[in-house]
């Protein structure tokens, strides 16, 4: 009796045991499979990461080479130079940039005036009216300028012979005189004074209205009041230096000489001419 009860605490006992170690075993086959799924789910996100990389590593492979170094911080490579903005499109009233200025194209008759004197000097000098209320000019990069504002103004009281109103004389002759600048490349003639500069211009206006036959009558009265003299600037002759010039222009062509040769200072007066050294030469602006 006693070896049964003995047997049956021994079964008992490995019974238990072998609960125990399958309840071991069991635990740990459910920490195994936790860890797995952990894993898995880690794992998702992951990879999902790669795939992104493998794009945005294909996007960069394809993508022009950059110029900084490989070790450049990144603040150096974002102040690499970046691509020029498209140009801006017109203003409502037709203004853009043109030759560094605020500008619309040429109306009549300045558009017409200047293609003849373009004709007839075979060039193409370009011509815009300019949205600054300024005197005519032109550009370092060779565009005539002018405003109807300050023309209306310049050009008020302007007469033919019979006392009608007559303005195309006055303004071949400004025009004339724009294209005689870049004709004579006054802006890389750094080594000469504004005064001659002007005054050639102003020989360049006689020579070229005498070829294209438009009467000087009421031309030579404007030189007349349009010299330093008035203006308190000496930057383009006393008025006597002025119409000697645009005369002298005049003279040259019915006389079928070159336009350009010696100087058109003339015989003026020579005060004149040391006191343009004061002021320079004409090539750091817009040349009027």
């Amino acid at each position: 009796m006693a070896n049964r009860k003995r047997r049956e605490r021994q079964g008992m006992r490995a019974i238990t045991t072998g609960a125990s170690c399958s309840g071991r075993a069991l635990a740990r086959f459910v920490i195994i499979a936790l860890v797995a799924g952990c894993a898995a789910l880690g794992a998702r996100p992951a990879l999902a990461q790669d795939d992104d990389w493998s794009v945005v590593s294909h996007q960069v492979r394809e993508s022009p080479p950059s110029d900084a170094p490989a070790n450049a911080p990144a603040d150096a490579q974002s102040a690499a130079p970046q691509a020029l903005p498209p140009e801006l499109p017109p203003r409502p009233d037709g203004a853009r940039m043109i030759c560094g200025e605020l500008a619309r194209p040429a109306a009549e008759p300045y558009k017409k005036i200047v293609a003849n004197i373009d004709r007839a000097w075979g060039i193409n000098a370009p011509v815009y009216e300019s949205v600054r209320a300024d005197s005519p000019h032109i550009s370092r990069a060779g565009c005539i300028f002018y405003n109807t504002t300050f023309m209306k103004v310049f050009l008020r009281g302007e007469t033919d012979a019979h006392g009608e109103p007559d303005k195309i004389p006055m303004i071949y002759a400004i025009m004339a005189h724009e294209i005689g600048h870049i004709v004579h490349h006054d802006y890389a003639r750094t080594g000469v004074s504004s005064v001659t500069k002007e005054l050639e211009a102003d020989r360049f206006s006689g020579y070229t209205l005498s070829r294209l036959s438009i009467p000087r009558a009421n031309i030579t009265p404007y030189y007349s009041m349009g010299g330093d003299e008035f203006s308190g600037i000496h930057d383009h002759g006393f008025s006597n230096q002025r119409i000697a010039a645009f005369n002298e222009g005049w003279q040259r062509a019915e006389w079928n000489r070159p336009e350009s040769g010696g100087s058109a200072l003339g015989g003026a007066d020579s005060a004149g001419s040391d006191e343009s050294n004061e002021t320079g030469d004409s090539s750091a602006a817009a040349v009027h």
